[in-house]
């Protein structure tokens, strides 16, 4: 990719977005579409991949100095390079829902805290698959879905405090896969017809959307227990 050169101010945010190769997954350009969608449809948001070279995103801040950065889910591991250039205001680096699990992004995550971005900037969901627990201080998502946390803070960042956005839907265009299974191996261990529990293992299907986690996903009372767990 060339260099990017969009002129100083001609963008409102930029967002580095969370994984989109899966079909649990929203591509980039919908889950920019997510952010717009919290901080008023008007707003220019400029989206890159979770694997983008921070190199690329950092001479994009070059242009814009200052304006929101929204990394989230998988690009949050760029917290703490992008806390350390003077092109990004800390006070306005959102970090939302990185995946705590990960002793890799736990440790970035902290390291952008405490090279000064606010604890309070970091947003997360109801389970450490959604980054609960990963910095003391952290705030609500307020979001029943990983992807809808995009909107949820997009909303609280631009003034209008989200009223009741609950944007989880029947399928599994916003569902977080892998959490839901590391859910259902909790509680409903025998769920996977083949392997009983996956056990987050990626070989066995972890973070794919197969017929036994459609199967689990469309049981109403499975879907309501885990809905229940994950707003709390």
């Amino acid at each position: 990719m060339g260099l990017i050169t969009e002129s100083e101010g001609s963008y409102d945010a930029v967002l580095v977005g969370g994984l989109d190769y899966r079909s649990s997954d929203q591509p980039i350009d919908q889950q920019v579409d997510l952010v717009k969608k919290g901080l008023g449809g008007h707003k220019r948001v400029k989206g890159f991949r979770y694997n983008t070279s921070t190199s690329e995103v950092l001479n994009f801040m070059g242009g814009n100095p200052g304006i929101p950065v929204f990394l989230f889910s998988a690009g949050c591991t760029k917290a703490y390079d992008l806390s350390k250039s003077p092109n990004v205001n800390k006070d306005k680096l959102y970090i939302i829902e990185p995946y705590a699990v990960s002793e890799t992004t736990k440790s970035i995550v902290r390291s952008a805290v405490s090279n000064g971005v606010p604890a309070s900037n970091v947003f997360v969901g109801g389970s450490q698959g959604r980054g609960k627990g990963i910095v003391d201080g952290a705030s609500d998502s307020k979001s029943s879905s990983h992807f809808g946390a995009l909107t949820t803070v997009g909303s609280m960042k631009s003034g209008i405090e989200p009223t009741n956005i609950t944007p989880v839907k029947s399928s599994d265009d916003e569902l977080d896969v892998k959490d839901f299974q590391t859910w259902l191996d909790k509680n409903k261990p025998g769920w996977h017809n083949k392997y009983g529990t996956l056990g987050q293992d990626e070989g066995k299907g972890w973070g794919v959307f197969g017929p036994n986690t459609k199967r689990a996903w469309n049981n109403p009372e499975i879907k309501k227990g885990y809905l229940n767990s994950v707003s709390k």
